[in-house]
């Protein structure tokens, strides 16, 4: 793992289920439920498919997966219930959006075991929920871990090159603005943050330090689209910033940046067909983009696609929901489920609030019953005979393996902006206009980003 890293019937016109295999009367016993996404979007919902596929397969369980006929609590609780009617005994619910519809549908069906992902519900020592296991992760992690590689890996390129730049751009565009995206892009900005930082360390006059250029935007969707496509394109464009590298963060947004990318690096860079078919390394000039949740290059189809993702940020979704099948099916559901004290556990492992397990760092997941490992960070896993990381210019893997032992020794050392019972434009504490980053931005670049003198973020 360290990879560094009830209707009985509901009409068919107004729900999508799984598999070829679905009509069947036979039991399914393994469920997924995706959010407002499909399960080959690239992402969250297809890496938790994937794992739950593969699980069943591996030992011989049955299993279907749900789609909502569209974005409610009453869709979520149908897809629910068609699940539960045939035959589900553990349920995957990945997503925000599945909080409410889990707290209702978990006291109905009290013998079936929900796993909620990147969400909880409320619950008490007097009043817990057993079967039902909330996991989040520590997204800012692997938004760091990016940040910090790719500025890393520009900056010794550079230097390899003659010097380095007098300004780095670069562009972060969410998908909803919801917890997850919001962690994932804070890390980013700190990662590249950090990353300039360490690297100019030596260069005593502030004024010739490179200027670093962050825009930041939410699209409002987990979808490819056309406005943040647009949005993607004019950052490339604008020669005052130097951006070349887009974090698309959400689902198959990662489409708009991939189209954004493509219409670049075909008009503005040389020898563009040489570097598809991969008989040289990206140009310097050209622009890339970063994965998000899974390893995205392995799904990826196109060679403008495989040759211009830098690399991705991780969450251990598929291995977090193989754990849980595991101790679901191993009569251990009570080592997960239900309500813990908030704070460090016995064994290790930590818990958020209404008992949610939180995964980052060699984190501990089953009260010791699970092996520690890393569920956050960067694919690390493929390199040649350099030690240089797939996808990378420079960065090596005994960097990455550095990066992330001193990531384990500073454990919060990445702040998370706007915490519980602080309003900065949002319920949640997520700027999600232009009226509040002006100020919140101003507010988070003086009080998280350390010293580095020349930056400026951008809402836009």
């Amino acid at each position: 793992m360290n990879k560094f890293l009830k209707l009985a019937v509901i009409p068919v016109a107004f729900l999508i289920v799984g598999n070829a295999t679905s009509c069947s009367a036979s039991p399914k016993e393994i469920a997924l439920i995706t959010d407002i996404g499909d399960i080959d979007d690239g992402s969250f919902n297809q890496e938790s498919w994937e794992a739950c596929k593969d699980f069943a397969i591996d030992n011989n369980k049955s299993y279907d997966f749900y789609r909502p006929f569209t974005d409610s609590e009453f869709a979520r609780s149908c897809a629910i219930k068609q699940a539960v009617a045939k035959g589900a005994q553990v349920i995957i619910l990945p997503g925000f959006k599945f909080a409410t519809t889990c707290a209702i549908e978990s006291k109905k069906y009290p013998n079936v075991n929900f796993l909620l992902i990147d969400s909880s519900i409320e619950q008490s020592e007097d009043n817990p929920a057993n079967n039902v296991c909330c996991v989040g992760f520590k997204c800012e992690y692997s938004g760091f871990a990016a940040g910090y590689t790719i500025a890393t890996d520009l900056m010794m390129r550079d230097i390899e090159d003659g010097g380095l730049k007098d300004k780095y751009g670069y562009g972060y565009c969410g998908g909803m603005a919801s917890p997850g995206v919001y962690e994932f892009g804070f890390g980013y900005i700190q990662g590249i943050c950090k990353a300039t930082d360490d690297f100019c360390k030596d260069i005593k006059d502030d004024s010739s330090k490179p200027k670093i250029w962050i825009n930041y935007n939410y699209a409002q969707v987990f979808a490819q689209s056309d406005t943040a496509t647009a949005t993607m394109k004019g950052w490339l464009a604008d020669d005052t910033k130097d951006i070349r590298v887009l974090f698309p963060c959400g689902g198959k947004l990662y489409q708009s940046a991939t189209e954004a990318v493509q219409y670049y690096n075909s008009h503005n860079v040389k020898n563009y067909n040489d570097w598809l078919k991969g008989n040289i390394e990206a140009p310097r000039e050209a622009a890339r983009w970063v994965g998000v949740d899974s390893d995205q290059y392995r799904g990826l189809k196109y060679d403008y696609e495989k040759s211009s993702i830098y690399t991705s940020a991780l969450k251990g979704l598929k291995v977090a929901v193989q754990h849980a099948l595991k101790l679901h099916y191993n009569d251990q559901w009570s080592l997960i489920g239900g309500w813990r004290k908030e704070g460090p556990t016995d064994s290790g492992g930590e818990i958020g609030l209404n008992g949610q397990w939180i995964l980052g760092m060699n984190s501990v997941f089953g009260d010791g019953e699970v092996e520690r490992g890393d569920y956050v960070g960067i694919p690390a896993d493929e390199h040649d005979e350099k030690g240089v990381i797939r996808g990378f210019s420079r960065y090596t893997i005994t960097q990455c393996e550095e990066l992330r032992n001193n990531l384990i020794k500073e454990e919060g050392s990445i702040k998370v902006y706007g915490g519980s019972g602080t309003e900065y434009g949002s319920d949640q504490g997520i700027p999600t206009g232009m009226e509040n980053w002006e100020k919140d931005g101003v507010k988070f670049r003086d009080e998280y980003l350390g010293s580095y003198p020349n930056i400026d973020i951008k809402y836009i």
